[in-house]
């Protein structure tokens, strides 16, 4: 929808085709992807901010340090995890 708008609003290419187009090009492979991987990076998220946040013990001097490992942990994890699922519905 967003596109649409965008597309619509900035440029003058004919969008009577563009919802037809977009319905095509999806496929029920593409919407389960994302759906498992909001999943998983949820799961994720919340598992590696509740580890480091139980952690703290109660010094509040270590929650920038804990923050930031937490952040730096979820990302990666997430990445690793957005891979492994594109390899293995896309190759």
């Amino acid at each position: 929808l967003g596109g649409y708008i965008i597309i619509w609003t900035i440029t003058y290419l004919p969008m009577g085709n563009f919802p037809v187009k977009i319905a095509q090009a999806i496929s029920v492979s593409d919407i389960a992807v994302g759906l498992v991987k909001a999943i998983l990076f949820g799961m994720t998220v919340t598992t590696v901010a509740l580890y480091h946040g139980i952690g703290i013990k109660r010094r509040f001097t270590q929650l920038p340090q804990v923050t930031s490992r937490a952040l730096i942990e979820c990302f990666f994890y997430c990445l690793v995890i957005n891979i492994f699922i594109s390899a293995v519905f896309y190759l």
